[in-house]
């Protein structure tokens, strides 16, 4: 902010998880992480309000899951007078898979409440 740092490099963010759905036939598990501290590596800890961005409603995961088969179609190319075979999902879908977040991984984070930073490194 302005040239100066506001929080160190190598301090940690905690939270936990919100709210979780698990993976179920045709939807992936997902997760929304509240934030509630930063701990600085000389031990100083502020509490913060927040969250993991995320586009989906700050939520992580929960896309369809994967078709369970493919079936091949013809479709005649009038334009060119030949026919190609296309692979079409089917409407039965598989379990769905868990959501993680890689360690380490660049995320945004949102605050929803001012944080009392006073802490300088």
């Amino acid at each position: 902010m302005y040239d100066t740092i506001i929080i160190p490099k190598d301090t940690e963010i905690y939270g936990y998880i919100e709210k979780i759905n698990d993976p179920v036939i045709g939807t992936n598990a997902s997760m929304k992480i509240r934030l509630s501290k930063i701990l600085c590596k000389d031990g100083c800890e502020i509490p913060i309000k927040g969250y993991l961005y995320n586009a989906n409603n700050n939520t992580f995961g929960g896309g369809i899951s994967e078709p369970v088969k493919y079936t091949k179609m013809s479709h005649r190319q009038s334009r060119f007078h030949y026919t190609t075979l296309q692979v079409k999902p089917v409407y039965e879908r598989k379990m769905g898979t868990h959501t993680t977040i890689e360690t380490g991984s660049n995320e945004i984070v949102v605050l929803t409440a001012p944080a009392q930073i006073i802490h300088t490194p």
